[in-house]
C-alpha cells in the first residue's frame, strides 16, 4: 500500500521572522533560554503559543511564550532526537527564525484575580517568566516550581531575582527532585502551602498550570486533596468557574 507524505499544516496566518536577542549555553539539565524578537510590531502576550516548523517537517512544534518587553522568552529541552529543540539550540545570535503566534487567551494573566498561583515544572516556567515581568498592578503572585537540583533553577534566578527587585512576584516555593535523598517535587510544596491554596481559591483567585502532564495528574490530585479537606468542596467546583487555567504538554 502506497503511504502518502504528510502534508504540511497550514498556518492561520503567514509566517514572521524573528530575530535571535539571546540564547543561553545548554545547563545541567540540557535546557536553555532563547529569546526572540519579532522582526515586525506584533500583538501578543505570555501565554501564547510559537508555532515551529523544523525543515522538512509536516508538524508544527509549539512553545509557550513568556512576554519580556515587547520580545518573546522561550525555555527549552533539547532532546537527542528532537528536530525543533536541536534547531533552535544550534542559532546563534542575530539569527532569523520563521514562526507564528497562535493566541491562546485561556491561559492569559487573569485581568480581575486578586490573587495569582502560578504552578510549573521544568521548562512550564517560560510563560511565568513573562506574567511576572507583567504584573505591573502588583498582584499577588506565587510561584511552585519544581526542578532536579539548585543548578537547575539557575537558569532562571536573574530573571526571577529581577521580579522581586519589582515587587511583581510576592513569593516563591522551589522543589528538588535530585538534590537530596528524599525527593521533593512541586506538588509537596503545595501540600506544605494549603492554607495559602486555599484561602486564594475562597477568594476566587486563579490556579495556573504549566508543564508536563504527569506533573499536572500529582497537582491535580493534591488541589483535589485541599480543597475537600480545606474547604469542602470538590476541585471541580473551581474548575467551573474557571479559576483552575491548564496548558500542560
Amino acid at each position: 500500500m502506497d503511504i502518502k507524505p504528510l502534508k504540511r499544516e497550514k498556518l492561520k496566518k503567514k509566517e514572521t521572522i524573528f530575530t535571535v536577542i539571546e540564547k543561553t549555553t545548554l545547563n545541567v539539565d540540557d535546557t536553555f533560554l532563547i529569546q526572540l524578537s519579532p522582526n515586525k510590531k506584533m500583538t501578543f502576550a505570555s501565554g501564547d503559543l510559537l508555532a515551529i516548523y523544523p525543515e522538512n517537517e509536516p508538524v508544527k512544534r509549539l512553545y509557550s511564550i513568556g512576554k519580556i518587553g515587547s520580545n518573546i522568552v522561550l525555555s527549552i529541552k533539547k532532546h537527542d532526537l528532537g528536530k525543533c529543540s536541536n534547531y533552535l539550540n544550534q542559532l546563534n545570535t542575530n539569527a532569523m527564525v520563521n514562526a507564528t503566534i497562535e493566541h491562546n487567551s485561556n491561559f492569559h494573566f487573569p485581568k480581575h484575580s486578586k490573587e495569582v498561583i502560578m504552578i510549573a515544572n521544568g521548562t512550564g516556567i517560560a510563560p511565568f517568566l513573562g506574567m511576572i515581568q507583567e504584573n505591573k498592578k502588583q498582584v499577588k503572585t506565587h510561584l511552585f516550581w519544581g526542578g532536579r537540583t539548585q543548578a537547575s533553577f539557575g537558569l532562571y534566578s536573574d530573571l526571577v531575582d529581577n521580579v522581586f527587585t519589582n515587587k511583581t512576584l510576592t513569593s516563591i516555593h522551589v522543589a528538588y527532585s535530585q538534590a537530596y535523598e528524599q525527593k521533593v517535587y512541586v506538588q509537596d510544596l503545595l501540600l506544605e502551602q494549603q492554607q495559602l491554596i486555599s484561602k486564594a481559591l475562597q477568594n476566587g483567585s486563579t490556579v495556573m498550570l504549566c508543564g508536563s502532564v504527569a506533573m499536572q495528574s500529582a497537582v491535580l490530585d493534591v488541589l483535589e486533596q485541599i480543597t475537600e479537606t480545606q474547604l469542602n468542596l470538590p476541585l471541580s467546583t473551581f474548575k467551573n468557574q474557571d479559576l483552575i487555567k491548564m496548558d500542560c504538554y
